[in-house]
């Protein structure tokens, strides 16, 4: 089965093959395989027809060994191809600072997930996008009784009035993030978003003190986040944008929460920003129809991510779905910095 190009799939790995890297065993091979193809340069083809790709391959090398171990296995099973990999190599060679992020989809089916993710790619050049294909862990959703009782271990007290009537079936964002974690330092990216159909819930301190809730739209830890694309179908028909435009927004409003710690979402007013915490959650069609990010969100993203955000968000605002897309523009290099 061939995949487009920026797809991560996730190769089965035994207790033997986690040492794979200092005895013999099937992920070394792959390594050993991808070597070959990243060393034989221009000697199989012209230097006119096969330059362009043999460097894009031979820049692999310098990635992630995590991140090579996985394009290397699905070279192997033919998921993608040498061209497929150049193209890759081609994306990540284009900044030296750039950082891979995996979006995970855990039955949220955005079906447009990859043509959202060439969108976001050629947007700006500090991050590479890819979709990442991997086993869905078992028991991801709890039912409403079950996180209730989480939410009592979590508070460490009983549970409101409104808070109980707050409980329905939900994943527990402690509960997942750790199997998110391990799952990304398996692929070798830099961060992993995992969007999913079903709620959120989490523990999250207000203004009246620490609570429980199960309506959150994304909830980050670090590098890994999980995205809820609950209700957002409808949003997306009211707001006019396609639904992966919809799911993208709320996966770059986490993937920027997790990359600059000092980012939270505002309870105070809804005006489209991509971190409102929209206690209502409808809306977020006023972000869907106009994508954004308040002045004063903006100075709590770090510096040297906030023309990488703001490109996101033009993305996001500009995106068509296939057939409707404007003329393609290349991808914005990264201006240089004098020393």
């Amino acid at each position: 089965m061939r995949l487009p190009p920026f797809t991560l799939v996730q190769a089965n790995r035994s207790k033997a093959a986690v040492s794979g890297l200092r005895e013999p065993g099937p992920f070394k091979r792959d390594l050993l395989e991808l070597s070959e193809l990243l060393t034989k340069g221009s000697s199989s083809k012209s230097h006119v027809q096969g330059g362009a790709e043999d460097r894009g391959l031979t820049g692999l090398s310098s990635f992630k060994t995590g991140l090579q171990r996985t394009l290397a296995s699905s070279l192997r099973r033919r998921v993608l191809s040498a061209s497929d990999i150049s193209v890759v190599a081609d994306d990540l060679n284009h900044s030296r600072k750039s950082k891979v992020v995996g979006l995970w989809d855990l039955r949220s089916w955005v079906g447009g997930l990859p043509h959202i993710i060439e969108h976001l790619n050629r947007a700006q050049s500090d991050l590479t996008f890819f979709e990442v294909q991997a086993s869905i862990p078992s028991g991801l959703v709890q039912d409403a009784e079950r996180v209730a009782f989480r939410a009592t271990q979590m508070l460490r007290r009983k549970l409101k009035p409104t808070e109980k009537k707050d409980m329905r079936a939900a994943i527990v964002d402690v509960d997942f993030l750790p199997s998110a974690s391990r799952v990304r330092k398996s692929l070798g990216v830099d961060y992993l978003i995992a969007l999913t159909g079903a709620a959120i819930a989490g523990e999250i301190d207000e203004k009246a003190g620490r609570t429980f809730h199960t309506d959150f739209f994304f909830s980050s830890d670090k590098h890994v986040c999980l995205a809820s694309t609950e209700g957002l179908r409808e949003f997306a028909k009211i707001a006019k944008r396609p639904f992966e435009m919809a799911a993208a927004y709320v996966a770059v409003a986490g993937l920027l929460a997790a990359m600059n710690p000092k980012v939270d979402t505002h309870e105070d007013r809804t005006s489209g920003c991509l971190f409102d915490y929209n206690y209502d959650r409808s809306t977020i069609v006023l972000g869907l129809k106009k994508p954004l990010i308040e002045d004063r969100c903006l100075k709590d993203i770090r510096e040297e991510n906030r023309e990488t955000a703001q490109s996101l968000v033009r993305a996001l605002a500009n995106y068509k779905p296939p057939g409707k897309q404007a003329t393609k523009l290349p991808r914005p290099k990264k201006k240089a910095v004098a020393s």
